[in-house]
């Protein structure tokens, strides 16, 4: 039997808030704050997330999600070398969500393995099809790429909004 529509509803705006709210504000908030947040009573929120952890672990799985359809989509595209630069781009934007995490503690150990090679296969579709196009360094790995992405998500994040660092860094995935 599936979820009646109001509580597949009701579930989807407790994520929204919960993402929108730990972003900018850190994983301290309550869950009394996300469900006032969502516009849902505190009781929506636990018949949907028996506990913090599971709502935590709920955004970050679904902000992966949400990584990983970005990155299939952008594969799809017909400039290569442009979608994996974009792509790079809006990963460094929307990292403060698992820097979050991260900072608490709950890093990737909270997702599932099927969801981080489900991430790793999509950007390596994005940088296989960037390399062929001679976009991208020829010699550049799947781990590598993902090292340098956690590398240039941290040096904006010192940066105080300059998204400079990180466009330094990525220029340096382009061939000599």
């Amino acid at each position: 039997m599936s979820p009646r529509a109001d509580a597949v509803r009701n579930r989807a705006k407790v994520l929204a808030a919960a993402a929108e709210i730990f972003a900018a504000e850190g994983v301290a908030v309550s869950t009394e704050q996300v469900a006032r947040a969502a516009g849902v009573g505190v009781g929506t929120v636990f018949r949907h997330f028996p506990t913090k952890e599971d709502l935590l672990r709920a955004v970050l799985e679904a902000h992966f999600d949400s990584l990983v359809a970005d990155a299939e989509k952008t594969a799809a595209a017909d400039d290569p070398g442009e979608a994996v630069f974009a792509f790079l781009r809006r990963a460094v934007e929307q990292s403060r969500v698992k820097t979050v995490y991260a900072d608490a503690g709950l890093g990737l150990d909270a997702l599932a393995e099927a969801g981080r090679s489900r991430f790793r296969e999509a950007v390596t579709d994005l940088l296989v099809r960037a390399q062929r196009a001679g976009a991208v360094r020829a010699d550049l790995t799947t781990t590598q790429l993902l090292a340098v992405l956690a590398g240039a998500v941290h040096a904006d994040r010192y940066a105080d909004g300059d998204e400079t660092p990180s466009m330094v860094v990525f220029d340096g995935l382009r061939p000599r």
